[in-house]
C-alpha cells in the first residue's frame, strides 16, 4: 500500500505585517513594491531559499519554450546514453 504524506512548517505572523518603520506614503502608487520586497525578503529568510524575480505570468509565458527545450534536452541525452533521476 502507497500512503502519501508532505512535512509542513507553519510560521504564523501575529496581525498583518505592518511594517511602520518602512514610512510608506499610502498614496505613493509605487509603496505597494516596497512592501512586497520586504515580504519577499521575509519569506525567503523563513524557508531558507533565494528569491528569484519571476512570477506566475513568466512561468505561462515561457512554459510551451520551456517544455520543448527540455525535450530536446531528453532525446540528446537518450541518443548519448545519458541516465536521468527520472528513468532510473
Amino acid at each position: 500500500m502507497c500512503s502519501w504524506t508532505v512535512g509542513i512548517t507553519v510560521y504564523v505572523f501575529e496581525g498583518n505585517y505592518d511594517p511602520k518603520y518602512l514610512n510608506l506614503d499610502p498614496n505613493d502608487e509605487n509603496s505597494w513594491k516596497i512592501y512586497a520586497e520586504k515580504v519577499r525578503d521575509i519569506m525567503s529568510k523563513c524557508l531558507n531559499i533565494p528569491k528569484v524575480n519571476q512570477g506566475y505570468r513568466d512561468a505561462k509565458k515561457f512554459k510551451k519554450a520551456y517544455q520543448a527545450q527540455v525535450k530536446l534536452l531528453e532525446n540528446f541525452m537518450h541518443r548519448v546514453n545519458v541516465t536521468t533521476k527520472k528513468e532510473q
